[in-house]
């Protein structure tokens, strides 16, 4: 069927990867839908290999993008798994195996899954590739909790900066308060007591950045200097 698609090509310039699909069916009932993906990656993989046994390098960049193509919205890991044991098989087309790996790479999580990580990279390079994954994993947990832990710090600095404003604020106003209240002060506080004030304090500045000074009873209410 792949000759077919080479001599598709050679009259048209394009070939049909889905023009084969129900050649094969099942007793039961037509084939479970598929994925462009999972449904032609194969095949474009078969046609890659043929277009490397011939020679034909615009077959095969086309191959190559039909691939690119048709995984552009995900890819089934075990269609990918065929894909990928079949391009190692059949063709030594580098550009095509770049490809394939680029999706392994996307699909990794898939692979694991599903433990099929050794069909596609071999016991040893899977040992060493999960290995890494793991000790990735283990790092980015680690970051994730120094990560939360320094947000936490930054809230709590952040609510007892707040605090600290709200008790200045408070503070600065019982002083204003005060200072209002002993200019209306003219005698002391205790009744038994017929003393009188002989000076008071005069307030400047802002209400938030207030400035005093104690006056003598002489100078006026709102002296400045």
């Amino acid at each position: 069927m792949t000759l077919k698609r080479l001599l598709e090509f050679l009259y048209t310039g394009n070939y049909d990867s889905n023009s084969h699909r129900n050649e094969v069916t099942s007793v039961s009932g037509p084939p479970a839908p598929q994925s462009d993906c999972n449904g032609s990656m194969l095949r474009h993989v078969q046609v890659c290999a043929i277009a490397d046994y011939y020679d034909i390098p615009s077959l095969a960049n086309l191959a190559h993008s039909k691939i690119k193509s048709a995984s552009s919205s995900g890819c089934d890991a075990e269609a990918l798994v065929g894909a990928t044991k079949e391009s190692l098989r059949a063709t030594n087309d580098e550009a095509l195996q770049e490809i394939i790996a680029t999706l392994v790479v996307q699909n990794l999580d898939q692979l694991i899954a599903i433990d099929r990580l050794e069909d596609v990279m071999g016991d040893f390079g899977a040992k060493v590739l999960r290995m890494k994954v793991e000790a990735l994993r283990t790092e980015l947990r680690a970051k994730a909790t120094l990560l939360a832990k320094s947000v936490a710090r930054e809230n709590e600095t952040g609510e007892r900066e707040k605090r600290a404003a709200a008790r200045s604020n408070h503070m600065a106003e019982n002083i204003c308060l005060t200072v209002k209240r002993l200019r209306e002060t003219k005698t002391c506080g205790n009744q038994h007591c017929a003393a009188q004030f002989n000076g008071h304090i005069e307030q400047f500045g802002s209400i938030d950045d207030p400035t005093f000074t104690i006056m003598c009873s002489k100078c006026p209410w709102g002296y400045r200097v």
